[in-house]
């Protein structure tokens, strides 16, 4: 008991920083996530992505080696990026070296036909590669820190893609392997199995991992840094008029990350919540700008909050028998979505009849529909968008929906979500 307190004493100033894709995406990339370590350089854990969009070139490389085809140009591709970001920062990696040989071999063996267990071991290759780049990288600057394979700390189950954190196990090995007056650099959305095998906590899931050693560590804060100056009332990609919400409180955050906020991985907030540890979301473009902070203060937000989620998939599920479709039917539904894990996005029950808008789930939806249509009719619409508006009003949803084809609507009282598609 004494010791636990002790733990909890020794890891309240430790800080937790997690950099994206984006913010490694080059060489000047990675020089600026060293000087924004470089300044704030003790007691602090680094989480990092793979570099720039390499998620999507390592999917693509697993494809090939999945469907046994010629995975040479795919290789190529991510080893030639990462070579260039090498050069450019003027520095020899032997630990990049020994991944892409460890990869390469890896690749040269037959699949085994288990596709969610072969994406996580090859995928995890991006974190692995980014992470040595930018510690060899801050070991030439003579930044002293130690690199920390986060396989050997975050512990889950084995459900490959999807993977649920074995929390006791994995705030043991945190306290075993972070002290305090250290800086370390890891990996975000990787984990590993009871027997070391390669886990992901799924897609955009390096949030969520600095939300767990935070937990873990009992940190102070946790800082998302993003090439936006915090969470936005809407992706100012799309919205010129996009603007800064100061602050937000853990229930809102929860609700947004949940209707596809990308700011904010779904996961993130909850493990932050139960220990009333703050977030911040801020510019690694200008580290000077105040971004927005989440934690319980309940923020008055005057912006209806617009979230968009393209490449959804409309199911509509009637039964065979035109009988009602009762708990039993939701039961058999859900428990397929399940199988396939699906991300349920919005639902409407009518007599006979279930609706259920999901995301799109590549090389896994052909399987789900046929287990379905062997109780169910099933019809489906692809390539549909979400608009989902927060602290809605009428003057914000017309403008959004303009002349689009409403396939479903809901409306709560603080939320408004349309299914929208082209006309036909």
């Amino acid at each position: 008991m004494i010791r636990a307190k002790l733990l909890s004493f020794t890891f309240a100033i430790m800080r937790v920083y997690k950099f994206g894709g984006a913010s490694v995406k080059d060489a000047n990339g990675v020089k600026n996530v060293a000087n924004i370590i470089a300044s704030n350089s003790r007691d602090l854990i680094v989480v990092i992505s793979a570099m720039g969009k390499m998620t999507n070139a390592f999917e693509v490389l697993l494809k090939a080696y999945f469907e046994n085809r010629k995975f040479d140009e795919a290789f190529s591709v991510i080893e030639n990026y990462h070579r260039e970001i090498l050069s450019e920062l003027g520095i020899i990696s032997p630990a990049f070296e020994s991944l892409l040989s460890d990869l390469k071999n890896h690749l040269t063996k037959k699949s085994s036909n288990h596709y969610n267990f072969e994406y996580d071991r090859i995928i995890g290759y991006g974190e692995l590669m980014s992470t040595r780049i930018v510690s060899d990288y801050l070991t030439n600057l003579g930044l002293l820190h130690k690199w920390i394979d986060i396989r050997t700390v975050i512990r889950t189950d084995n459900n490959y893609r999807f993977a649920k954190v074995d929390w006791d196990k994995t705030v043991e090995q945190a306290q075993e392997n972070f002290t305090v007056n250290q800086l370390y650099i890891t990996q975000g959305f990787i984990g590993a199995d009871a027997d070391s095998n390669t886990t992901s906590l799924g897609r955009e899931g390096s949030d969520y991992s600095a939300a767990i050693l935070s937990y873990a560590t009992h940190s102070e804060d946790v800082t998302i840094w993003k090439d936006v100056p915090g969470v936005l009332n809407a992706d100012p990609r799309l919205f010129d008029d996009a603007v800064l919400i100061p602050e937000l409180s853990y229930y809102d955050a929860i609700e947004l990350a949940f209707f596809g906020a990308q700011v904010i991985h779904p996961k993130t907030i909850q493990p932050l919540k139960n220990k009333a540890i703050p977030l911040y979301v801020k510019s690694f473009v200008d580290q000077n700008l105040k971004g927005t902070k989440v934690d319980f203060q309940q923020a008055t937000i005057e912006q209806p909050i617009i979230i968009i989620k393209d490449n959804q998939i409309l199911l509509s599920i009637r039964t065979r028998d035109f009988s009602f479709v009762d708990e039993k039917n939701i039961s058999t539904i859900f428990n397929l979505l399940s199988k396939y894990n699906a991300k349920v996005n919005l639902m409407q029950n009518g007599a006979i009849s279930f609706s259920v808008v999901i995301d799109a789930i590549p090389m896994l939806f052909d399987a789900l529909l046929k287990d379905l249509q062997a109780d169910f009719e099933v019809r489906y619409n692809h390539h549909l968008k979400l608009i989902t508006v927060r602290h809605y009003n009428t003057y914000s949803t017309e403008q959004l929906i303009g002349d689009k084809m409403i396939y479903l609507e809901q409306r709560s009282r603080n939320t408004a979500q349309y299914l929208v598609g082209d006309k036909s």
